[in-house]
């Protein structure tokens, strides 16, 4: 496999850099493993942190990290379909942990956002971006939305671990198509966010 330039840039960005060692961070750390000795590791570094993040595919066990879903000052939480059959035949499992854990987000204060990797002969179509911002609007009403559109980043993945990759019918949507799509999560009364 060839490098591009500009991963080439960043390889020898990362090889060049010398470390170094941050005195504010490593009192900020220490002052705070100290509040916190006794607890979970995870719990310890995630108090560590001024604002703490968490992005999930929102499969998981609720009540088993609580506690640090709790701790937290912002969820990122992926919402591909609302449809279970087509969840189930695009993801192998149901979605419906998944929208029991988006809903449960309640439960605790961070802000929330819903991201729908958006892709292109699968979930880029009217009625699941619509299905989904009513469901969050309804669920979350003070939740965002982010709709990413789809890239073959995770190609690599799929290379590194010696398995074909079999999405041919997979695509990008167009910034036309995706402002459309965009402006239905609007119309359902959840407010769009992009952060990339």
């Amino acid at each position: 496999m060839a490098i591009t330039e500009r991963v080439e840039k960043i390889r020898q960005n990362y090889v060049n850099t010398k470390p170094h060692i941050s005195y504010e961070r490593a009192w900020s750390w220490t002052k705070s493993f100290q509040r916190t000795e006794g607890q979970a590791h995870i719990i310890r570094t995630a108090q560590a942190f001024k604002d703490t993040c968490m992005e999930t595919c929102g499969y998981f066990d609720f009540e088993s990290v609580r506690e640090s879903l709790e701790r937290m000052d912002l969820i990122f939480m992926d919402l591909k379909l609302m449809d279970d059959a087509r969840h189930r035949q695009y993801t192998g499992i149901s979605n419906e942990k998944t929208l029991t854990n988006i809903a449960r987000l309640n439960e605790v204060p961070a802000s929330v956002v819903i991201r729908i990797p958006t892709i292109g002969g699968v979930n880029a179509d009217e009625d699941n971006i619509r299905r989904s911002a009513a469901f969050v609007h309804e669920t979350l009403p003070k939740a965002r939305m982010e709709l990413l559109p789809y890239h073959k980043f995770g190609t690599i993945k799929y290379e590194a671990l010696g398995m074909p990759y079999h999405h041919p019918d997979f695509y990008r949507p167009s910034a036309e198509e995706m402002e459309h799509l965009c402006e239905i999560v609007r119309r359902e009364g959840v407010e769009i966010m992009d952060f990339r």
